[in-house]
């Protein structure tokens, strides 16, 4: 499966330490590429943020609905093994929840973590059931949204 990869290079000397951004459901790379990606490629810092597949421009969008949080941890794996070397995380809410799994399951192969705005350790059902519940079309229109694919909402 293809995966996007958007990468920003600093110019000259870089930090050993590379970041790799992770986004949330409902995103895609594109959520870093603005202010992220060039801010920290400007300090030093060799930058990236993956799609997971089924978001962004990555393979799988026709079948978005059937991967599970698995899928998505081996996409930022399968990330980190082509990177040279072992990355800083930065996870954007279910992106958080990724970068924790990578954290407690292989915390040999990253060299920190970035939580910002995560869903917790015990997950989010409960506010995903929530917003389902009181605002179902709205809630449906969130979790099929692609910036890349649909301008619209």
């Amino acid at each position: 499966m293809n995966l996007e990869l958007v990468e920003y290079h600093p110019e000259g000397v870089s930090s050993e330490a590379s970041l790799l951004f992770v986004h949330g459901a409902c995103h895609g790379a594109w959520c870093w590429e603005k202010n992220f990606l060039p801010y920290f490629a400007d300090k030093g810092f060799s930058s990236y943020a993956l799609s997971f597949r089924g978001h962004g421009e990555s393979d799988g969008y026709e079948n978005l609905h059937t991967y599970t949080l698995q899928d998505y941890t081996d996409d930022v794996l399968e990330v980190i093994g082509r990177l040279k070397s072992k990355p800083v995380l930065v996870g954007h809410s279910m992106g958080g929840g990724i970068v924790q799994k990578i954290l407690h399951q292989h915390p040999d192969i990253i060299s920190g973590t970035v939580l910002v705005a995560s869903i917790p350790p015990h997950g989010g059902m409960g506010d995903l059931f929530r917003l389902m519940f009181k605002n179902f079309k709205e809630a449906m229109q969130l979790f099929t949204y692609n910036e890349k694919r649909d301008a619209s909402l």
